[in-house]
């Protein structure tokens, strides 16, 4: 097998620049770049076979010159212009839709009632992104949180993803302790859906994740769940705190996971 003598080289090239305020200037990368290494034969350990070991040393000795050093020249042509981290950044949109019934067919009015400890509530967040941006390969729900406040007092709107801010974790929910102590002799507030782990009160919540409506990919920038309203709830409006996971995808590739709550 011609592949088991292939010798392979892997190079990094780092800049000890770093990029201005001035938007004309960049890091340059282009150049003639000049490869300089040894050849070494790796050992019979490495390969597991000493016959591949005698032929590379036998091929070294009839090639003195190669064996004594050998240098690449090669022609690269790329420049940095993006300085700034943040390469790009666009508003989605999330929607919160509830229903009352498991076919998620009747959507809930605005002034529908749920009983504490009875009535299961059905949710469905419809994710989407600007017309000629990116499209949504897929979503996960990662965590569920819900919450009361006094009336007079709502809450804030969350500040950044990923960042445990705003909606049930604004300071002006019921019961408030403080963020890292979320759920902890709070009657008001809890944290009833962890993908990474079990539910935190599973005694009180009885949460049902759905997952997508159907298989089908236009269905991906969907995702369900419900839950049984906890008995402990004192007011009559309860919050609903979503953190999704979104896949995006462009024209050509699918791009990186961000996270939004």
């Amino acid at each position: 097998n011609n592949k088991d003598y292939i010798c392979s080289q892997l190079w990094q090239i780092e800049s000890p620049g770093d990029c201005s305020s001035d938007a004309s200037q960049y890091i340059d990368f282009s150049g003639e770049y000049t490869l300089q290494f040894t050849p070494v034969c790796r050992t019979a350990a490495d390969v597991d076979s000493t016959d591949l070991v005698e032929y590379c040393d036998a091929w070294l000795d009839a090639h003195p010159a190669i064996a004594a050093g050998v240098g690449l020249t090669a022609t690269l042509q790329w420049r940095d212009e993006e300085c700034d981290p943040l390469l790009f950044e666009v508003q989605f949109q999330a929607e919160m839709l509830f229903f009352t019934d498991a076919a998620f067919a009747v959507a809930a009015e605005s002034d529908t009632l749920y009983q504490v400890g009875e009535d299961r509530i059905y949710i469905e967040v419809d994710t989407g992104f600007p017309i000629d941006t990116y499209n949504v390969f897929d979503t996960q729900l990662l965590s569920v949180w819900i919450c009361t406040f006094d009336p007079l007092d709502g809450p804030t709107l969350p500040i950044e993803a990923g960042e445990l801010s705003g909606g049930c974790f604004s300071t002006s929910i019921d019961g408030y302790g403080g963020a890292e102590e979320f759920g902890v002799d709070n009657m008001y507030a809890y944290h009833i859906f962890d993908s990474q782990s079990t539910v935190s009160v599973p005694d009180v919540i009885d949460f049902d994740l759905v997952g997508h409506p159907t298989t089908l990919d236009a269905d991906k920038d969907k995702v369900r769940f419900s839950f049984v309203v906890p008995p402990q709830i004192a007011r009559d409006t309860l919050y609903i705190h979503a953190q999704i996971e979104v896949s995006l995808t462009g024209a050509r590739r699918r791009r990186q996971l961000l996270t939004s709550v």
